[in-house]
């Protein structure tokens, strides 16, 4: 497993996110965190806790080990991807 940085893993959650075809507004109230926490965490300011990250993958329905096994999607091709 190849180390993530947060802006790895905020362009992750924003590429599920997207493909999932819900609003970071959305996103936030589902998880139960601020709208603003979840922008944070898509552009790689913040790392996501650990109870968030687990919510945030539940909701989006991704299965954990593809979230860190799936290298396809990096910034220069993950718009293809949706």
């Amino acid at each position: 497993m190849e180390n993530f940085s947060a802006q790895k893993t905020g362009e992750l959650i924003k590429f599920y996110r997207k493909k999932t075809g819900i609003t970071q507004f959305e996103l936030a109230e589902l998880v139960g965190i601020d709208e603003k926490q979840i922008g944070k965490i898509e552009r790689g300011v913040h790392y996501p806790s650990v109870p968030t990250f687990l919510k945030i993958i539940k909701v989006l329905k991704i299965n954990i080990e593809k979230f860190y096994t799936d290298n396809k999607i990096t910034p220069t091709n993950k718009e293809n991807k949706l």
